[in-house]
């Protein structure tokens, strides 16, 4: 349902939120952008094939690979399912780092 997939959303993202970490010399050097990771839950809910598709570089894209590594270790994921059979499921996940003033 549409609202199971927005609570998966959510809680996929609060966890990503409170988990990754803005390196410290990405912030002393002022450095901002979007990073992009790519990844498939499996049929067994398992997380597989994680990498980045939009990159920032300066120490982010491996912040937001190392939260997708824990977010393998955290639980096991439903899997999407199609004529009522478990699926692979590609996801893209936009991590933004924004520095406040």
């Amino acid at each position: 349902s549409t609202a199971q997939i927005d609570c998966s959303k959510e809680k996929l993202l609060n966890f990503v939120y409170e988990n990754v970490k803005y390196p410290k010399a990405a912030q002393k050097e002022g450095i901002e952008g979007t990073v992009v990771a790519r990844f498939t839950v499996d049929q067994n809910g398992a997380i597989i094939h994680p990498e980045i598709v939009r990159s920032v570089g300066h120490g982010l894209d491996e912040a937001v690979l190392d939260v997708v590594n824990e977010l393998m270790l955290a639980e096991k994921w439903t899997p999407g399912k199609q004529n009522a059979r478990p699926v692979r499921v590609r996801f893209n996940l936009p991590v933004r780092f924004h520095l406040q003033n």
